[in-house]
């Protein structure tokens, strides 16, 4: 990558204006502070529910979204405050100072902005979210990574960092979601691991579509004042008392 760090700021000077404008959003999406604000709320809103009154499917869909949602929140802030530490101190200078100090400049504890490029902190983010997302929802694993490829080549792009500061940070954010992915699947939590050492997650499809059922059941909003004719709200939170089967 860092062979076409010099040549991407040359192209990136060719591209049309409104070109550039496009990638605006997307480089929007590799912020953390949305998805870390998202994730922690949702957190907070379920641990404040009484479960005791929930039936089993419904406990296990509020189980199962929590563990996931604090397992997103932590991987892109400790993702996020590990690339802090790596590129505040390093001070790779950013493709603003191109023409002055070319794409290799480093100023060790200089600790400016101009100075934190290597690694990228979006990419970082965009490396955690897109391993967890997929590790989630496994069915949508190549929207995923072309919705996070698009989102980290954004940052270059739009000329905040170089090749090589986005494919690093990608590759960390990735690399620590996955392997702390596997720890929590040491221990069943959320994950699980095969008899081949591959990474699962543990809530299988069939009792994924059985929670996403009985949320859905639960939220469902009357028609007229009237209780719906069938898999009524309490119905979903009372009775539900079946134990499911998960399909592995």
């Amino acid at each position: 990558m860092i062979f076409l760090d010099e040549p991407s700021h040359y192209w990136r000077e060719t591209l049309p204006v409104g070109f550039l404008h496009t990638f605006g959003w997307l480089n929007a999406l590799g912020n953390s502070s949305w998805l870390l604000l998202g994730s922690g709320v949702l957190c907070l809103v379920l641990l404040a529910q009484n479960t005791r009154k929930f039936g089993l499917r419904l406990r296990m869909a509020l189980y199962s979204t929590f563990i996931y949602s604090a397992f997103l929140f932590y991987t892109v802030a400790v993702s996020g405050l590990l690339v802090i530490a790596i590129k505040w101190p390093l001070g790779r200078a950013r493709p603003k100072l191109f023409d002055t100090m070319g794409a290799f400049h480093f100023d060790p504890l200089i600790f400016k902005a101009a100075y934190s490029s290597f690694p990228s902190g979006h990419a970082t983010t965009v490396g955690a979210t897109i391993v967890t997302l997929a590790l989630i929802f496994p069915s949508w694993r190549g929207f995923i990574f072309a919705t996070g490829f698009w989102v980290a080549i954004s940052r270059v792009i739009w000329g905040a960092h170089y090749p090589s500061d986005a494919f690093t940070g990608v590759l960390l954010g990735a690399t620590f979601s996955y392997y702390s992915a596997r720890v929590l699947a040491r221990r069943h939590i959320g994950f699980k691991l095969s008899a081949g050492g591959r990474l699962h997650r543990s809530l299988g499809v069939s009792s994924a579509r059985q929670c996403r059922h009985v949320v859905g059941n639960m939220l469902k909003k009357p028609k007229n004042g009237q209780a719906p004719a069938s898999s009524s709200v309490r119905d979903a939170v009372v009775q539900s008392t079946t134990p499911l089967r998960s399909r592995n």
